[in-house]
């Protein structure tokens, strides 16, 4: 979520899709996966924040997997 707020969608697809890799059960991959997706066809609202429980998730990513994957 964190790529998403600086309006870098193709980073943020490539991670949530990494970690959707590990996690394939975890909703919240599938449902930010879908957001990005929705952003680059143009279908998405640009300006409509994702919901806390994806940015949370999306902070958890940036700070413990970087790198790992």
């Amino acid at each position: 979520m964190i790529y998403l707020s600086l309006d870098k969608v193709h980073e943020a697809l490539d991670a949530y899709k990494q970690a959707h890799a590990l996690e394939p059960n975890n909703e919240n991959y599938k449902q930010s996966i879908k957001l990005c997706e929705e952003r680059l066809s143009g279908a998405g609202s640009a300006a409509a924040p994702p919901p806390a429980a994806v940015r949370i998730r999306a902070e958890f990513i940036v700070q413990n997997l970087t790198g790992r994957i």
